[in-house]
């Protein structure tokens, strides 16, 4: 089974109207992958933690960051459930958690196993194979994390249109023999730090043609603020 969405995570309308001259880099230091986009006054860097399975852990403008990377539960990153499954409101205090590949890693802050990365001129690339977000009622616990068969692909760029735009591309892919039920999936999931109360979405067939988009409030995850989105197949505006 194959799953492929597009996702528009950060648009920021920031600065001059006048259309800037366009520099895209990627790089990477230590276990961070970069793609770096400026106009040479202004600079949006995105970061893949290649520990925790390519999820993206950073988005700054001019150092300014969005992205809450707490645990491995948060970032902006694909996380899978099963609709017959049961899951308790915790994350597993109760020691009921259904199934549920997580790009980034498990509750004991064990990365999903990143299976190939790359650095092109203009964009990144990541092949995860998701584990367990709680493995302890699945054959692991505290001593080991659980692997799935979920396979997580994904391609991040800079739009061609707008340096301030930038696009991620997933790619899910299922091997597995069991059968999974729909369910609302989190393609993506997205955390961001509690400075950032709105966020803005489209969810609609039709994007880019001035249609309708919704707003999310923040609400509270345990002590954090948080925002996340459920849709199948999103557009995601966060303006700074």
């Amino acid at each position: 089974m194959g799953v492929s969405v597009s996702t528009l995570l950060a648009g920021m309308t920031v600065g001059t109207t006048q259309v800037p001259t366009r520099s895209v880099r990627t790089f990477q230091v230590g276990k961070l992958l970069y793609l770096e986009s400026t106009n040479g006054k202004d600079t949006i860097r995105v970061g893949l933690d290649t520990s925790w399975g390519g999820a993206l852990v950073l988005l700054t403008y001019n150092g300014r960051d969005v992205v809450n990377r707490s645990d491995p539960g948060r970032e902006v990153q694909i996380a899978l459930w099963d609709g017959e499954q049961t899951y308790d409101p915790c994350s597993g205090c109760s020691g009921t958690f259904g199934w549920n590949p997580v790009q980034a890693g498990d509750r004991y802050h064990r990365g999903s196993m990143l299976v190939e990365d790359s650095l092109a001129s203009d964009h990144l690339y990541t092949r995860t194979r998701a584990i367990e977000w709680y493995p302890d009622n699945k054959g692991g616990g505290k001593t080991g994390p659980v692997g799935t068969d979920v396979v997580m692909e994904q391609w991040v760029s800079v739009a061609r249109w707008d340096w301030r735009i930038i696009l991620v591309h997933y790619r899910v892919t299922y091997a597995g023999t069991t059968a999974h039920a729909n369910n609302t999936q989190e393609l993506p999931a997205v955390y961001v730090n509690g400075e950032y109360p709105r966020f803005v979405y489209y969810s609609g067939d039709a994007p880019w043609t001035n249609a309708a988009r919704h707003s999310l409030c923040r609400r509270q995850c345990r002590s954090f603020t948080c925002l996340r989105s459920g849709q199948p197949s999103s557009t995601l505006t966060a303006s700074v």
